[in-house]
């Protein structure tokens, strides 16, 4: 894991309850970062792959419509420019998935329901620095 990002973070969650308690727990843990979010797998990884854009940590949600986040993470890490990426899984249906998810290349698992403490504790566990947005479907 990097010391310091450059302050990009990109998060991959359709729940718009989620995307506000992330961006709110992101804003006090690392005011300075900057984030996106992107609804669905696909979209992310079109953005990182085809829009040339590289976040130093992305927070990806299991259970996505389409691809889901294992399939994303098999993706993204596939791509020698992309392996350094770090990635963050969140799931608190699917525990028997955690090693499936690991081998994939997530650096850690946010196993329990979307509150605003939790994400908070995860984001600060992990490192990112002292937040703008946009948003991209």
């Amino acid at each position: 894991m990097n010391d310091y990002f450059n302050n990009i973070c990109l998060l991959v969650n359709n729940n718009p309850l989620d995307q506000e308690i992330f961006g709110r727990a992101l804003n006090e843990v690392s005011p300075e970062t900057f984030y996106c979010i992107a609804t669905n797998c696909q979209a992310a990884l079109e953005m990182i792959t085809i829009g040339h854009f590289k976040p130093d940590i992305i927070f990806v949600e299991l259970d996505m419509p389409g691809m889901d986040g294992v399939e994303f993470l098999k993706r993204l890490k596939s791509k020698p420019l992309y392996k350094d990426i770090d990635v963050i899984v969140h799931t608190f249906r699917k525990p028997s998935r955690h090693l499936e998810i690991l081998e994939a290349g997530a650096m850690a698992i946010y196993s329990k329901e979307y509150y605003y403490e939790g994400v908070y504790n995860i984001l600060y566990l992990y490192g990112l620095p002292p937040f703008g947005s946009f948003h991209l479907n």
